[in-house]
C-alpha cells in the first residue's frame, strides 16, 4: 500500500514538473527539475512491486506505440470523422505515460513523435528488467 502511495505521489509531481514543457514543447526551454524529476519516477516505478510495475510497463509500452503511430498519421489523415476521434485517444494516455518522462527530453531534445518512440524502449527496458528481478 505504501508503494502505491509513493507511486502516486512522485506521478504527480513528475506530472506537476513536466506539465507546461510538455505541452507548450519545442515552443519553450525543457528544465533540469524536470529531468530530475523524471529520473525519481523511474527509479519508483522499479522499486515497486514486481507485478504492478510490469504491468504498468506493458501498458506504457503498448500506448506510447499508439501515440507515435497516432502522431504519425494524425498529420496526413485528418479529413474524416472517425478518424478525428481515433486521434484524440493519444491525449489521455500521452498525459499519462509519456508526460511523466518527459524531463528525458532534456537530454535528447527529440520531436514528440521520437520521443514517444524514446518511451517506448524505456518502458520495454524496465519491463525485461523487472521480469529479471527476484522479489
Amino acid at each position: 500500500m505504501a508503494q502505491v502511495i509513493i507511486f502516486i505521489v512522485t506521478l504527480s509531481l513528475t506530472f506537476c514538473l513536466n506539465f507546461w514543457s510538455a505541452l507548450k514543447y519545442p515552443d519553450i526551454e525543457l528544465t533540469f527539475i524536470g529531468f530530475v524529476a523524471t529520473c525519481i519516477y523511474i527509479s519508483v516505478v522499479v522499486m515497486m512491486s514486481k507485478k504492478c510495475a510490469r504491468n504498468f510497463c506493458v501498458i506504457g509500452a503498448i500506448s506510447s506505440l499508439l501515440v507515435a503511430l497516432l502522431i504519425s498519421f494524425e498529420t496526413v489523415l485528418t479529413e474524416n470523422m472517425l478518424l478525428n476521434m481515433i486521434f484524440s485517444v493519444q491525449y489521455p494516455l500521452y498525459v499519462v505515460f509519456i508526460m511523466p518522462l518527459f524531463g528525458l527530453n532534456f537530454m535528447t531534445d527529440l520531436p514528440l513523435q521520437w520521443f514517444s518512440c524514446i518511451c517506448i524502449g524505456i518502458y520495454t527496458v524496465l519491463y525485461f528488467r523487472l521480469k529479471g528481478r527476484v522479489v
